[in-house]
């Protein structure tokens, strides 16, 4: 069971209670190599290999979920994995990597509080810090930093199939390319809530949005073989939590986990769009980030890590029984 701090209200900036069909092309990058000049994946219809591992849906663990807390790992708000088999996060000033058994060796010093990470295709991390609204990206050798965009007060950052680094900031979807800055409205406006997380399904179809502010409805957005828009936002799941989102993530199988900061809840929702409550903690707080494991370093493939900061910023690992999506589609065979 996961102990966390208290709950508190604050205000509508998209922070949580707590904190301070045949594809076509859009603008954007091209489907082949983007803006950023790497290759994008192109929808996930080519054939797998046979020494691609097999990854069985009849295996994901039924509610209720168990959580346990980790002796050693730290992080705030989100929590990356590295090539070489460490988990990335944050101490509310500094980024720390650590290996699975042992103590964290500090990365980049006096960073500030940061919202979400995450990769970018050329192996640096981007980061979303919150102190200066700046969208930075981070060495993975040397740790030095570089802004990518300025004026970004975002949250939610995630790289999308298209390369970009989609964001949300508690009132639109926006993608910004990382290699000029250039940032791009997807969402302006919602019939239910504001944008606050967003995540991506195996093959790249889809887009799933959590929001803020409405009764806690989460978006599926369709997307082309670019990896860009194709269609408007339809509403997926209604009435996910008490409708304050911090998390999205998505499974190989299309289940959709949302961390909810008002009812403290993960919620999974399955491929058809029905939810249920796989974890609940006590009202004291929240599983605020969450992310699949690397399978790298001791890190389990099939378990969410989650960022427990109303909890000593604790990470906890949450078995379910399969690995996150992944929109490049070459790491394994999914089979029902």
């Amino acid at each position: 069971m996961l102990l966390i701090g208290a709950l508190a209200c604050t205000g509508d900036d998209g922070t949580s209670p707590t904190d301070t069909p045949a594809p076509h092309e859009t603008g954007g990058p091209t489907a082949e190599t983007g803006s950023t000049g790497v290759t994008r994946h192109t929808g996930g219809h080519s054939a797998a290999p046979t020494s691609w591992p097999e990854v069985r849906c009849s295996e994901l663990v039924a509610a209720p979920l168990a959580a346990t807390l980790l002796d050693q790992p730290r992080a705030t708000h989100d929590v990356a994995f590295d090539p070489e088999g460490r988990l990335v996060g944050s101490d509310g000033n500094a980024l720390i990597r650590w290996p699975h058994d042992g103590p964290g060796t500090p990365w980049v010093p006096a960073l500030g509080p940061i919202h979400q990470v995450d990769w970018l295709a050329d192996g640096g991390l981007a980061v979303t810090v919150a102190t200066t609204s700046f969208l930075e990206r981070v060495d993975p050798g040397t740790g030095g930093r570089t802004v990518l965009a300025a004026g970004v007060p975002a949250y939610a950052l995630r790289t999308g199939p298209d390369g970009w680094l989609w964001i949300a900031d508690g009132q639109t979807l926006a993608r910004v390319d990382p290699a000029s800055g250039q940032r791009e409205v997807l969402v302006a406006t919602l019939p239910d809530g504001r944008p606050k997380v967003v995540g991506f399904d195996r093959r790249a179809h889809h887009a799933y949005l959590g929001t803020v502010g409405g009764t806690g409805t989460v978006y599926r957005i369709p997307l082309d073989r670019s990896g860009a828009v194709a269609g408007p936002p339809e509403p997926f799941a209604t009435g996910i939590g008490g409708g304050w989102h911090d998390a999205l993530v998505v499974d190989a199988c299309d289940n959709v986990y949302v961390t909810d900061a008002v009812t403290t809840s993960i919620v999974r929702i399955d491929a058809a769009g029905i939810p249920a409550v796989v974890l609940d903690p006590p009202t004291e707080g929240h599983a605020h980030g969450l992310r699949f494991g690397s399978g790298v370093g001791g890190w389990r493939s099939d378990a969410l890590y989650a960022a427990l900061p109303y909890g000593g910023d604790r990470v906890a690992e949450i078995v379910v029984g399969v690995p996150g999506a992944d929109f490049e589609d070459g790491r394994y065979v999914v089979v029902d």
